[in-house]
C-alpha cells in the first residue's frame, strides 16, 4: 500500500482540490505537474511531464485562438485541429490577436523599449564586464545549485535534531 500524504492545511488542500476539479484532472495528477517543475532532466532533455505540460499549455492557446476566430467570423481557421495548430500556428499578437505563421508578413509587431536599447548597446560596443549567466545557466544548475539544496537539506536536518530550549 502506497503512503498516504495528509495536508494539514484546509484552504491549501481545498485549492489544490479546485485545481483539479477546474482542469478536469484528479489531484494526483495535478500534484504530479506540480513536482515535476523542481525535477532537473537528465543530459538537458525535457522530460515527459513537461513535455505534457508544455502540450497542455499549447492546447488551451489553441482554444483561446479558435474562440477568437469563430467570434471574428473566421470559420476556416475556428476549424484548424489541433495537429494543423501545431504546424501553423504562430503567436498572439500585441493586441490578443491569434496570428498563423502564415500571418508573419502582414504582422508589424511593436518593438519593446528593451529590445531597442540592446540593440543601441550591441551597436555602440557596450560591454558590462559581466558575464553572460545565460550561457552558463545550465552548469549552475547542474554544479552549483545541487550543492546549494544539499546544504539547505543537511541544514535543516541538523537544525531539527537540535536540542531545543
Amino acid at each position: 500500500m502506497a503512503d498516504r500524504i495528509v495536508i494539514e492545511d484546509p484552504q491549501l488542500a481545498q485549492e489544490i482540490q479546485r485545481i483539479a476539479e477546474r482542469e478536469d484532472r484528479s489531484v494526483e495528477d495535478v500534484l504530479s505537474s506540480m513536482l515535476a517543475q523542481y525535477q532537473t532532466p537528465v543530459s538537458g532533455q525535457d522530460t515527459p511531464e513537461a513535455d505534457k505540460l508544455a502540450r497542455r499549455v499549447r492546447l488551451v492557446a489553441y482554444q483561446e485562438a479558435r474562440d477568437h476566430w469563430h467570434r471574428a467570423g473566421d470559420k476556416e481557421r475556428a476549424a484548424m485541429t489541433d495537429e494543423q495548430l501545431d504546424q501553423e500556428f504562430w503567436l498572439f499578437d500585441a493586441d490578443g490577436v491569434p496570428r498563423l505563421k502564415a500571418d508573419k508578413d502582414q504582422v508589424v509587431l511593436p518593438e519593446s523599449s528593451l529590445h531597442r536599447a540592446g540593440q543601441v548597446l550591441r551597436s555602440a560596443g557596450f560591454r558590462s564586464g559581466q558575464t553572460d549567466i545565460s550561457a552558463r545557466s545550465r552548469a549552475i544548475l547542474d554544479e552549483e545549485f545541487a550543492d546549494y539544496l544539499l546544504s539547505r537539506m543537511k541544514r535543516s536536518t541538523d537544525d531539527a535534531s537540535a536540542p531545543s530550549d
